[in-house]
């Protein structure tokens, strides 16, 4: 059963009251990468694996050296082993070791990009020009079966920032999965710059299967 539109909205609920941030506060740049490791973390029980698989490695950067982030690492030492580098996006959970002779059996990826200044100016940018854009596609052609994408907006840039991310995730819809591999999904969630207690957050999801896109729902919801 692939993960649905809830399990992802609830993974960041439950995410964003673990980092503390929850009620008046406020979503910041430092911590996107955190909120996401977080979520991808609380996903695990939902991705199809075998009852006695040992734990999946996490690769991930720029969160060791930091104390306001370390910390996020250990708690989610529970659930999966660190890893000690990145792995071609900003987030790479895998299974450890080969798996049927290919040594990265991907389970989820992650990309997130916590400047939102990035949306100024986006209804005309080119992907190679604007780091949400560039950050969705490299998220786009890394192989994955359950892919994040994760950012920042404030309000007023909040609908071109969803219309571009999934006009940029359609059109590469033919080039999302090899030959071969079965239905991949992609969630993306715009989080905004204001106070969480009067500020909704937004989410969609699209399926890519047989080189096409299909929608997997929409919504809006609070996090504070």
């Amino acid at each position: 059963m692939p993960v649905a539109i809830d399990d992802v909205k609830q993974a960041f609920v439950k995410a964003v009251e673990d980092y503390g941030c929850k009620g008046e506060g406020a979503i910041y740049q430092t911590d996107l990468k955190p909120l996401t490791v977080l979520a991808a973390v609380g996903l695990l029980p939902l991705i199809d694996r075998p009852a006695a698989a040992p734990k999946p490695v996490l690769y991930v950067n720029a969160m060791r050296h930091n104390a306001d982030r370390r910390w996020v690492l250990t708690k989610v030492k529970r659930a999966v082993k660190i890893g000690d580098f990145e792995c071609l996006v900003d987030l790479n959970l895998q299974e450890p070791g080969p798996q049927n002779g290919n040594p990265f059996k991907v389970l989820l990826t992650a990309e997130s990009e916590g400047y939102a200044g990035h949306a100024k100016g986006l209804a005309q940018a080119k992907v190679g020009d604007n780091d949400l854009l560039w950050d969705l596609y490299k998220l786009l052609i890394v192989p994955s079966p359950l892919r994040l994408f994760v950012c920042l907006s404030a309000d007023k840039y909040s609908a071109i920032v969803k219309r571009r991310l999934e006009k940029l995730a359609k059109e590469y819809a033919g080039q999302v999965l090899r030959s071969g591999d079965g239905p991949a999904y992609l969630w993306v969630l715009v989080l905004p710059t204001g106070s969480l207690a009067s500020h909704q957050a937004s989410l969609f999801g699209l399926k890519f299967q047989g080189g096409r896109s299909e929608s997997c729902g929409r919504l809006s919801f609070a996090l504070g």
